[in-house]
C-alpha cells in the first residue's frame, strides 16, 4: 500500500475514535486515490463508521439542547421576577 493511502487510513480512524468533526470534515476533503479495491473498501466503511458516530453525537447535542432550553424556560420566571423584587442594581 502507497505510504501516503496508509497514514490516511490510519490518522482518519484516529479522527473517527477522537469524534473530531473537524479533521473527519478536512480529511474527507483530502481522500486520496487508492491503489486497489480492498483499500477503497477499507476507506468507505471508515467513512460510513464517521457518519454513523457524527450522526450520533448529533442526537445527543440535540437531547442537550432541548434539556437546557427547558431548563432555561423553567428558571426565567425566576430571574424575572427577582429583577422586579431586587431594586439594588
Amino acid at each position: 500500500m502507497n505510504p501516503k493511502n496508509q497514514q490516511w487510513l490510519d490518522e482518519f480512524k484516529i479522527a473517527i475514535i477522537e469524534l473530531d468533526e473537524k479533521r473527519i470534515d478536512l480529511m474527507l476533503d483530502s481522500i486520496p486515490s487508492f491503489d486497489n479495491l480492498e483499500h477503497m473498501q477499507i476507506a468507505l466503511s471508515l467513512i460510513a463508521q464517521a457518519k454513523e458516530s457524527l450522526k450520533k453525537e448529533a442526537q445527543l447535542i440535540k437531547k442537550s439542547m432541548i434539556k437546557i432550553e427547558k431548563n432555561r424556560a423553567f428558571l426565567e420566571p425566576y430571574t424575572k421576577e427577582k429583577r422586579i423584587l431586587d431594586m439594588s442594581y
